[in-house]
Order: structure tokens, then sequence, then C-alpha cells
């Protein structure tokens, strides 16, 4: 429950303090927030009793995990601007797959590993895992874009659009202990299941949104989304634990951690670079017909040249104003498509997730 109402609440305090003190300002806040974490979990949190010395960190494993993940991050935030087939983007990548094999072939080998790759040997917990990608990719991917669209597209201030994804967050939090009673009495794969279809019917209805969506009507799109999420979160945890043994258990639960995290920074990136690769193709479609054969767009020109006329605006200027105008609303209507394509690509990722989630209750 904690895990999933933070992104709910987080954004709409981060939208108080980008508009009350600038966006530079937004990094101090998890400062007193893990202050006061590392105070509670020094009273609350005692260590176990060792009835055995704990095996060593696997620090080989770690580092090349770190590898693995900061490079391919890196390549994929930087390869719209450095050009995809950039030198610089092609070495990060092949880093990446390097850093990735070598992780692999380390965990198999070493005796202690930092993941015991073995346990997606149990095809039942690999779906259970791919699900939980999937999850991140959902939750996080559309709290990066909505927040983007409303800003953008509709002129929201960063405060009002924290503000957006709030109900959607107090649904969470009414659902979830719900949702964990109906897990506790079985049917997790369904559950599952259900979820997955709210959550894509949640995000398919945003590619309906344009600059005059409402922000209760947007509210609400986001709510079908997260009550979907919500239903998800309770019965895949209980369910990607038990197909294994008690022993897998630590295992299990760290490597869903991490495969929903590592689901959410993809999802992010993704939907970064999709939506701006889309938005360079509108723009492209969209200028390639202002041409003087187009009739539509010699009528806005009349009609903007009376505006500016009414105005009292020079003769001279009044055909630099309008394509300026003409200029801006292409980039407008271009990035809003994108974001539309944004949401569509959301859809459809989360909804390819319903296979895996239906494959967990096939018996081994």
């Amino acid at each position: 429950l904690v895990i999933i109402l933070a992104p709910a609440v987080g954004p709409y305090f981060g939208g108080l303090t980008v508009d009350a003190y600038g966006w530079r300002q937004i990094f101090f806040l998890p400062i007193p927030v893990a202050v006061l974490s590392l105070l509670l979990a020094s009273v609350f949190l005692q260590p176990r009793n060792r009835t055995e010395q704990a095996p060593s960190f696997d620090w080989a494993g770690f580092s090349l995990l770190v590898i693995f993940i900061l490079s391919l991050l890196i390549a994929l935030t930087n390869g719209a601007a450095d050009g995809w087939l950039s030198t610089q983007i092609i070495l990060l990548l092949a880093t990446s797959g390097f850093a990735f094999v070598g992780l692999i072939y380390w965990q198999l080998q070493t005796t202690h590993p930092l993941l015991d790759v073995k346990i997606f040997a149990n095809t039942r917990f690999a779906a259970a895992a791919f699900v939980s990608f999937v999850y991140g990719v959902a939750i996080f991917g559309s709290i990066y874009l909505v927040p983007l669209f409303v800003q953008i597209i509709q002129g929201y201030t960063a405060t009002r659009s924290g503000l957006l994804q709030f109900p959607a967050g107090i649904a969470m939090f009414i659902l979830i202990p719900i949702v964990g009673r109906l897990t506790d009495r079985g049917g997790e794969i369904w559950l599952t299941v259900l979820g997955l279809i709210f959550a894509a019917y949640g995000t398919l209805l945003m590619i309906e949104a344009d600059t005059n969506t409402s922000f209760w009507v947007f509210a609400i799109w986001m709510i079908v989304s997260r009550i979907g999420l919500a239903i998800i979160f309770p019965p895949l945890s209980a369910a990607s634990l038990k197909v294994l043994g008690p022993d897998m258990i630590g295992q299990a639960a760290g490597t869903m951690n991490f495969v929903r995290t590592m689901g959410g920074a993809f999802g992010v990136n993704v939907s970064a670079i999709y939506v701006e690769n889309r938005a360079a193709s509108y723009r492209e479609a969209l200028t390639a017909h202002q041409h003087d054969g187009n009739a539509m767009m010699l009528e806005m020109t009349d009609r903007l040249r009376d505006l500016w006329s009414s105005l009292g605006i020079p003769d001279g200027l009044d055909t630099s104003l309008s394509q300026l105008y003409i200029g801006q609303t292409i980039i407008r209507q271009a990035e809003m498509l994108a974001f539309r394509d944004g949401f569509l690509l959301l859809t459809i990722i989360t909804a390819a997730a319903i296979p895996a989630a239906i494959y967990m209750r096939k018996q081994t």
C-alpha cells in the first residue's frame, strides 16, 4: 500500500515545490524523508539474531549490474540527441550487453550470487516477473506522460498536474486492502488479469485527450488505470511467491522488486523516446501540408491577417505573425498527437502481459 501510495502523493508535493521555489529545489525534497527513514529504521528495524555467518556480498555481480543498468539507461536517454548509430551510443549499448552477459555468467558461477538467476528456470515465476516488469512500465510510464501532457498541451501548473493524480492515489489507497482480502481467498491469477485489463483500458481512454479535456475527465481516466494497478499488486505478489519453495522466498521478493523498478526506468525512458520521435514525425508531416496549394492554410492565413489588421498590426508584419502562429499551432498539434501515441504504447505493453499472467496458472 505504501509503495503504491507514494507515487500518487509525491507529484503533488513535488508540484508545490516547483511552483513555489523552482525546479532545482525539487532535489532537496527527498532529504528530510530520507533522514526520517534512517531514524525510524534505527529504532524499529533491529538486526536479526544470526546463528551462522552471513555470506560475503557479491561485489563483482553488483558492479556488473550497475554497469549494465547505467550504460543502458544513458544510451536510451541520449540516443535521440546523439544519434542511435553514433559511436558513443553504440559503445554504451555494447558495454551494457557485455555487462549483462557477464552478470549472468558470474551469477551462475559464484557461490553466493547477488541474484540467483536459476530462479527463472521456474517458468511460472518468470511469467510473474514479466508481469511485474510491465507493472513498473505502466505505473511509471503514466506518471511520466500524464503530467507532461497536461502541462505542455493544456498549460497546467506543476501543482495542478500533481493534484490530477491525487484522486487516483486515494482510489488505490482504498482498494488495495480490499484486493488483499480477496487475494487471501484465492484467485490470484484472475485478479491479476482483471487488473491488467483495467490498467490497459485506463491508458486507452487517454488517447482521446486534447486541449479541451477537463480536469475531472482526465482524473477519472487516471482512476480507472490506477484501479487496475491496485488490483494487480497484491495478487501478483502472492502468486509469484506461491510457485517457489520456502528457501527461495527471499530471492523471489527481491527479484520482483528489482524487475518492477527496472520496468519503471524502462517505461519512463521508452515513453520519452517514443513520444519525442513521434512528435518529430508529426511535425514533419504537418509542415509538409502547409503550402500555397492548401486551401485550409490559405483560409487560416486570411483570417489571421484580418485579425492582425483589426489589432492595428502593420501590413509588413502580419505575414510573419501568421507564419509564427501557424508554426506554433503545428508544434502543439504534433505534441498532442505524439502523447496520444505514447498512451497507446503503454496500453499495448500493459495488454501484452495478460498472456503471461494467464500462464502463471500452468502447473509445473
